[in-house]
Protein backbone atom coordinates (compact mmCIF):
# COMPACT_ATOMS: atom_id res chain seq x y z
CA UNK A 1 0.00 0.00 0.00
CA UNK A 2 1.23 3.47 -0.76
CA UNK A 3 1.97 5.61 2.28
CA UNK A 4 -0.31 8.44 3.28
CA UNK A 5 0.36 11.76 1.58
CA UNK A 6 2.86 14.02 3.30
CA UNK A 7 -0.01 16.08 4.67
CA UNK A 8 -3.72 15.39 4.94
CA UNK A 9 -5.71 18.61 5.10
CA UNK A 10 -7.77 18.33 8.27
CA UNK A 11 -8.00 21.77 9.89
CA UNK A 12 -10.88 24.22 9.71
CA UNK A 13 -8.85 26.06 7.09
CA UNK A 14 -5.66 24.38 5.97
CA UNK A 15 -3.30 24.41 3.02
CA UNK A 16 -0.34 22.19 2.21
CA UNK A 17 2.46 21.96 -0.31
CA UNK A 18 4.44 18.78 -0.92
CA UNK A 19 6.93 17.53 -3.47
CA UNK A 20 7.12 13.80 -4.02
CA UNK A 21 8.92 11.60 -6.55
CA UNK A 22 7.10 10.86 -9.79
CA UNK A 23 6.44 7.26 -10.74
CA UNK A 24 7.11 7.73 -14.47
CA UNK A 25 9.97 9.19 -16.51
CA UNK A 26 8.15 12.27 -17.77
CA UNK A 27 10.24 15.45 -17.94
CA UNK A 28 7.94 17.24 -15.48
CA UNK A 29 10.22 18.58 -12.73
CA UNK A 30 9.88 20.74 -9.64
CA UNK A 31 6.34 19.48 -9.12
CA UNK A 32 4.54 20.93 -6.10
CA UNK A 33 1.03 19.94 -5.07
CA UNK A 34 -1.23 21.96 -2.78
CA UNK A 35 -4.73 21.35 -1.42
CA UNK A 36 -6.82 23.95 0.39
CA UNK A 37 -9.99 22.83 2.13
CA UNK A 38 -12.13 24.96 4.45
CA UNK A 39 -14.10 22.37 6.38
CA UNK A 40 -16.37 25.00 7.94
CA UNK A 41 -17.41 26.57 4.62
CA UNK A 42 -20.92 25.86 3.38
CA UNK A 43 -19.75 24.92 -0.11
CA UNK A 44 -16.95 22.58 1.15
CA UNK A 45 -14.83 22.90 -2.00
CA UNK A 46 -11.32 21.48 -2.25
CA UNK A 47 -8.98 23.78 -4.19
CA UNK A 48 -6.12 21.92 -5.88
CA UNK A 49 -2.99 23.55 -7.26
CA UNK A 50 -0.03 22.15 -9.22
CA UNK A 51 3.24 23.91 -10.00
CA UNK A 52 5.38 22.14 -12.59
CA UNK A 53 8.16 22.66 -15.10
CA UNK A 54 8.72 20.67 -18.29
CA UNK A 55 11.25 20.99 -21.09
CA UNK A 56 8.84 19.50 -23.63
CA UNK A 57 5.78 21.21 -22.15
CA UNK A 58 2.88 20.05 -20.01
CA UNK A 59 -0.08 19.06 -22.16
CA UNK A 60 -2.59 18.02 -19.48
CA UNK A 61 -3.04 17.80 -15.73
CA UNK A 62 -5.84 15.79 -14.16
CA UNK A 63 -6.59 14.15 -10.82
CA UNK A 64 -8.33 10.90 -9.96
CA UNK A 65 -10.08 10.73 -6.59
CA UNK A 66 -9.96 7.53 -4.55
CA UNK A 67 -11.59 6.83 -1.20
CA UNK A 68 -9.52 5.60 1.78
CA UNK A 69 -6.86 3.62 -0.11
CA UNK A 70 -4.80 4.29 -3.26
CA UNK A 71 -5.89 0.89 -4.58
CA UNK A 72 -9.59 1.81 -4.62
CA UNK A 73 -11.40 2.49 -7.88
CA UNK A 74 -11.44 6.19 -8.81
CA UNK A 75 -14.82 7.71 -8.04
CA UNK A 76 -14.18 11.02 -9.85
CA UNK A 77 -11.77 12.62 -12.33
CA UNK A 78 -10.95 16.34 -12.25
CA UNK A 79 -9.34 18.27 -15.09
CA UNK A 80 -6.96 21.14 -14.27
CA UNK A 81 -6.75 24.50 -16.08
CA UNK A 82 -3.52 26.42 -16.48
CA UNK A 83 -3.93 29.68 -14.57
CA UNK A 84 -0.42 31.07 -14.82
CA UNK A 85 2.89 30.76 -16.62
CA UNK A 86 3.49 28.62 -19.69
CA UNK A 87 3.34 24.95 -20.59
CA UNK A 88 7.06 24.78 -19.81
CA UNK A 89 6.75 26.38 -16.39
CA UNK A 90 3.30 27.06 -15.09
CA UNK A 91 0.53 26.74 -12.54
CA UNK A 92 -2.54 24.52 -12.98
CA UNK A 93 -5.60 24.70 -10.75
CA UNK A 94 -8.86 22.83 -10.23
CA UNK A 95 -11.77 22.72 -7.78
CA UNK A 96 -13.59 19.67 -6.51
CA UNK A 97 -16.68 19.37 -4.35
CA UNK A 98 -16.47 16.11 -2.34
CA UNK A 99 -19.53 14.18 -1.19
CA UNK A 100 -19.17 13.62 2.54
CA UNK A 101 -22.14 11.26 2.57
CA UNK A 102 -20.53 8.90 0.03
CA UNK A 103 -16.82 9.39 0.75
CA UNK A 104 -16.23 10.59 4.32
CA UNK A 105 -12.79 10.66 5.87
CA UNK A 106 -9.54 10.13 3.97
CA UNK A 107 -9.59 10.86 0.24
CA UNK A 108 -6.56 10.18 -1.96
CA UNK A 109 -5.73 12.46 -4.87
CA UNK A 110 -3.74 10.88 -7.71
CA UNK A 111 -2.40 13.72 -9.86
CA UNK A 112 -1.37 12.80 -13.42
CA UNK A 113 0.86 15.24 -15.33
CA UNK A 114 1.18 14.48 -19.05
CA UNK A 115 3.97 16.10 -21.05
CA UNK A 116 4.62 16.55 -24.78
CA UNK A 117 7.23 13.79 -24.74
CA UNK A 118 4.36 11.31 -24.38
CA UNK A 119 5.05 10.45 -20.75
CA UNK A 120 2.89 10.84 -17.64
CA UNK A 121 4.18 11.56 -14.13
CA UNK A 122 2.10 10.49 -11.15
CA UNK A 123 2.09 12.29 -7.80
CA UNK A 124 -0.08 11.73 -4.73
CA UNK A 125 -1.80 14.05 -2.31
CA UNK A 126 -4.91 13.92 -0.16
CA UNK A 127 -7.49 15.58 2.05
CA UNK A 128 -9.79 14.57 4.89
CA UNK A 129 -13.50 15.24 4.40
CA UNK A 130 -15.05 15.43 7.87
CA UNK A 131 -17.04 17.78 10.05
CA UNK A 132 -15.35 19.74 12.82
CA UNK A 133 -15.70 17.83 16.08
CA UNK A 134 -15.14 18.95 19.67
CA UNK A 135 -15.34 17.57 23.21
CA UNK A 136 -17.21 19.86 25.58
CA UNK A 137 -17.72 20.00 29.36
CA UNK A 138 -15.04 17.40 30.09
CA UNK A 139 -14.64 16.63 33.81
CA UNK A 140 -12.70 14.06 35.82
CA UNK A 141 -14.10 12.60 39.03
CA UNK A 142 -12.37 12.59 41.42
CA UNK A 143 -10.07 15.46 40.55
CA UNK A 144 -7.26 14.15 42.76
CA UNK A 145 -5.85 10.60 42.59
CA UNK A 146 -2.93 8.59 43.90
CA UNK A 147 -1.62 5.05 43.41
CA UNK A 148 -4.01 3.68 46.05
CA UNK A 149 -7.05 5.51 44.69
CA UNK A 150 -6.65 5.76 40.91
CA UNK A 151 -10.18 5.08 39.64
CA UNK A 152 -11.43 7.97 37.47
CA UNK A 153 -14.64 8.70 35.60
CA UNK A 154 -14.40 11.06 32.63
CA UNK A 155 -17.62 12.72 31.53
CA UNK A 156 -18.26 15.04 28.62
CA UNK A 157 -20.12 15.63 25.38
CA UNK A 158 -19.08 15.22 21.76
CA UNK A 159 -20.30 17.98 19.46
CA UNK A 160 -20.13 18.38 15.70
CA UNK A 161 -20.28 21.58 13.64
CA UNK A 162 -21.09 21.32 9.93
CA UNK A 163 -20.40 24.96 8.93
CA UNK A 164 -19.56 28.29 10.57
CA UNK A 165 -23.13 29.54 10.66
CA UNK A 166 -24.41 26.38 12.35
CA UNK A 167 -24.06 25.91 16.12
CA UNK A 168 -22.32 22.75 17.38
CA UNK A 169 -24.81 19.89 17.75
CA UNK A 170 -24.65 16.59 19.67
CA UNK A 171 -22.88 13.70 17.94
CA UNK A 172 -24.68 10.48 18.92
CA UNK A 173 -23.03 7.10 18.43
CA UNK A 174 -19.48 8.49 18.36
CA UNK A 175 -16.59 6.40 19.64
CA UNK A 176 -14.64 8.02 22.48
CA UNK A 177 -11.33 6.71 23.80
CA UNK A 178 -9.65 7.40 27.12
CA UNK A 179 -6.57 6.36 29.09
CA UNK A 180 -5.86 2.72 29.96
CA UNK A 181 -7.67 1.51 26.80
CA UNK A 182 -11.01 2.86 28.05
CA UNK A 183 -13.56 3.13 25.28
CA UNK A 184 -17.24 4.01 24.99
CA UNK A 185 -19.94 5.39 22.67
CA UNK A 186 -21.86 8.64 23.02
CA UNK A 187 -25.58 8.71 23.76
CA UNK A 188 -28.33 10.51 21.88
CA UNK A 189 -27.31 13.85 23.41
CA UNK A 190 -23.61 13.31 22.63
CA UNK A 191 -22.75 12.60 26.27
CA UNK A 192 -20.35 9.88 27.43
CA UNK A 193 -18.74 8.45 30.55
CA UNK A 194 -15.36 6.68 30.60
CA UNK A 195 -14.29 4.62 33.61
CA UNK A 196 -10.66 3.58 34.07
CA UNK A 197 -7.91 3.29 36.67
CA UNK A 198 -4.15 3.23 36.91
CA UNK A 199 -3.49 6.16 34.55
CA UNK A 200 -2.17 9.61 35.49
CA UNK A 201 -4.18 11.30 32.72
CA UNK A 202 -7.65 12.71 32.14
CA UNK A 203 -7.61 12.91 28.34
CA UNK A 204 -10.49 11.98 26.05
CA UNK A 205 -10.08 11.42 22.32
CA UNK A 206 -12.51 11.09 19.45
CA UNK A 207 -10.68 9.30 16.60
CA UNK A 208 -11.41 10.13 12.97
CA UNK A 209 -14.56 8.16 12.20
CA UNK A 210 -17.14 8.46 9.46
CA UNK A 211 -18.07 12.12 9.07
CA UNK A 212 -16.47 13.14 12.38
CA UNK A 213 -13.02 14.71 12.50
CA UNK A 214 -10.66 13.70 15.29
CA UNK A 215 -10.77 15.70 18.53
CA UNK A 216 -9.04 15.63 21.91
CA UNK A 217 -9.60 17.31 25.27
CA UNK A 218 -8.05 17.17 28.75
CA UNK A 219 -9.76 17.58 32.10
CA UNK A 220 -7.94 18.94 35.18
CA UNK A 221 -6.46 16.12 37.25
CA UNK A 222 -4.04 16.24 40.17
CA UNK A 223 -1.83 13.20 40.82
CA UNK A 224 -0.41 12.90 44.31
CA UNK A 225 2.83 10.93 44.07
CA UNK A 226 4.21 8.76 46.86
CA UNK A 227 7.91 8.58 47.58
CA UNK A 228 9.70 5.33 46.82
CA UNK A 229 12.70 3.56 48.29
CA UNK A 230 15.07 1.15 46.56
CA UNK A 231 17.31 -1.35 48.33
CA UNK A 232 19.80 -3.53 46.45
CA UNK A 233 22.76 -5.83 46.94
CA UNK A 234 25.24 -7.28 44.51
CA UNK A 235 26.65 -10.79 44.58
CA UNK A 236 29.12 -12.32 44.75
CA UNK A 237 30.63 -9.89 47.20
CA UNK A 238 33.69 -7.87 46.20
CA UNK A 239 36.48 -8.27 45.46
CA UNK A 240 36.02 -10.54 42.43
CA UNK A 241 38.16 -11.61 39.48
CA UNK A 242 37.85 -9.67 36.21
CA UNK A 243 34.93 -10.69 33.97
CA UNK A 244 33.00 -12.27 36.81
CA UNK A 245 29.24 -12.28 36.20
CA UNK A 246 27.50 -10.21 38.88
CA UNK A 247 23.88 -10.36 40.06
CA UNK A 248 22.05 -7.35 41.47
CA UNK A 249 18.96 -8.06 43.55
CA UNK A 250 16.78 -5.52 45.25
CA UNK A 251 13.34 -4.30 46.18
CA UNK A 252 11.26 -1.22 45.49
CA UNK A 253 8.73 -0.03 48.07
CA UNK A 254 6.52 3.02 48.29
CA UNK A 255 5.59 4.97 51.36
CA UNK A 256 1.84 4.37 51.33
CA UNK A 257 -0.86 5.54 53.69
CA UNK A 258 -0.45 2.43 55.86
CA UNK A 259 3.33 2.19 55.65
CA UNK A 260 5.85 0.67 53.19
CA UNK A 261 4.23 -1.31 50.37
CA UNK A 262 5.85 -3.23 47.48
CA UNK A 263 5.73 -1.71 44.01
CA UNK A 264 5.16 -4.08 41.09
CA UNK A 265 5.47 -3.66 37.35
CA UNK A 266 7.94 -0.78 37.20
CA UNK A 267 11.21 -0.60 35.29
CA UNK A 268 14.44 -0.33 37.27
CA UNK A 269 17.77 0.72 35.75
CA UNK A 270 21.06 -0.56 37.21
CA UNK A 271 24.04 1.66 36.46
CA UNK A 272 27.65 0.59 36.99
CA UNK A 273 30.76 2.76 36.68
CA UNK A 274 32.16 2.65 33.17
CA UNK A 275 35.56 1.65 34.56
CA UNK A 276 34.24 -1.75 35.66
CA UNK A 277 31.96 -2.55 32.70
CA UNK A 278 33.14 -4.41 29.62
CA UNK A 279 31.33 -2.89 26.63
CA UNK A 280 33.18 -4.84 23.94
CA UNK A 281 31.00 -6.74 21.42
Amino acid sequence: MRPLPALLVSGALAASVVSVPATAQADATGVRLAAEFDQLARDRVVKLKVNASSASGVTAVRARMRHQTPEGEPYATVEFTRTGGTANEGVWEAEFRPDIDKHPGINRVEVLITTADGQTATHWHGFVDCYTTSIADLTATPGVIDIENSAVTLRGRVLVQKHREAPPAPAPGATVQGPASAKTTTGADGSFALNYSGAASAAARVPLQGQLCAATANAPLTVNQQSTEITAKMSPASPVAPYTDMVVQGKVVRHGSTGPAPVAGIEVDVNAPSAVVDRSP
